[in-house]
């Protein structure tokens, strides 16, 4: 039996696994893929871990997402002048509304009931405050609480607070 050349036809001389075309192209092309994409992946990630210097679309920064950290303001008065409201009527300016009051307090974390020392209205940073004076766990000393005159359960607005010893 003679060889015609055509593929798929074996001969009693050649083994049956010669009849196939060779698959040396294909292993090929794929093991050059498989290094592209390698070269690839290095490319995106070494940029990555080193901090590229662009950031991708959805980290940029927002003004939503933006969070600022905010000192706390001082109590604008010194502890004489505080130690001194005790002896005077308190100055509750727009918390002078029982009901206003009691809610403030209780979004503070007090009890609507808790007397309030001594107060006077003051200015924050530009903004009307009410400083309040409310007995602390320690009967030494006084808690002082600065919040804005929009104080209640639901936005407190504390703008400062201390603790002053009780004279």
């Amino acid at each position: 039996m003679t060889d015609t050349g055509r593929v798929g036809t074996s001969t009693a001389d050649s083994p049956a696994h010669a009849a196939r075309p060779p698959q040396h192209r294909l292993r090929a092309a794929c093991a050059a893929a498989g290094i592209v994409a390698i070269v690839v992946a290095i490319g995106v990630a070494v940029p990555t871990l080193l901090g590229g210097s662009a950031p991708a679309a959805s980290t940029l920064t927002t003004a939503r997402s933006l969070t600022v950290a905010v000192r706390q303001a001082a109590v604008p008065l010194s502890d004489t002048e505080l130690i001194a409201l005790l002896d005077q009527p308190a100055e509750l300016g727009a918390l002078g509304d029982p009901g206003r009051l009691g809610s403030c307090l209780s979004g503070l974390g007090y009890p609507t009931s808790t007397a309030v020392l001594g107060a006077r209205t003051v200015t924050i940073n530009g903004r009307a405050a009410v400083v309040l004076l409310i007995g602390a766990d320690d009967p030494g000393m006084i808690n002082v609480l600065a919040v804005t005159s929009h104080c209640s359960v639901a936005a407190t607005g504390l703008l400062a607070d201390t603790v002053v010893p009780r004279p």
